[in-house]
């Protein structure tokens, strides 16, 4: 199941999620709020592996078609928290004529690629999604290792899951 966790959240003192399909309804489970909990988008859904990572010229990142160092890569996840302009609960992101060009999470946002700091170009609202799909522009460092690397996205001091990977040449 994919949701989407309105933003309205944070005003909800014992937030909770039930699942109901044709009239059958799943035990309710408590939730617990936190400012941002950042998920980085994997290639098959698993949230570890591949992610879910475009190159430089928007072919998808992986084994065989891996970025070069010094290049752009684009990564996709969620989780960033509240946005400045504020989020609107199921609205898809249009880009605005001022900056920022799209919301932005206000808790700072870091990358690191094999544990090195990665320049972030971009970050904010994927244009044409849902709010609440962040989309993040990244320099690959000219001096990273070869291979399937761990890359992670810190926002508000909290990391993204490991085990995902992005393919450098």
């Amino acid at each position: 199941i994919n949701a989407v966790v309105p933003y309205e959240i944070s005003t909800v003192t014992a937030p909770s999620v039930q699942v109901i399909v044709a009239g059958q309804a799943s035990n309710v489970f408590p939730l617990t709020f936190a400012p941002a909990q950042p998920a980085l988008f994997t290639s098959d859904g698993s949230g570890t592996g591949p992610g879910a990572i475009l190159n430089q010229d928007y072919s998808y990142n992986g084994p065989g078609k891996p970025a070069a160092k010094g290049s752009y890569i684009t990564l996709f996840m969620t989780g960033e928290g509240q946005t400045n302009p504020g989020g609107v609960t199921g609205k898809l992101t249009t880009i605005s004529t001022i900056p920022p060009l799209t919301p932005q999470p206000v808790l700072p946002v870091t990358v690191t690629i094999d544990g090195q700091t990665a320049t972030v170009y971009f970050y904010g609202e994927a244009p044409g999604d849902v709010s609440g799909v962040m989309q993040l522009n990244v320099q690959i460092p000219s001096n990273a290792a070869s291979g399937n690397l761990a890359i992670s996205v810190s926002v508000g001091g909290v990391s993204s899951q490991k085990g995902v990977t992005v393919s450098v040449q």
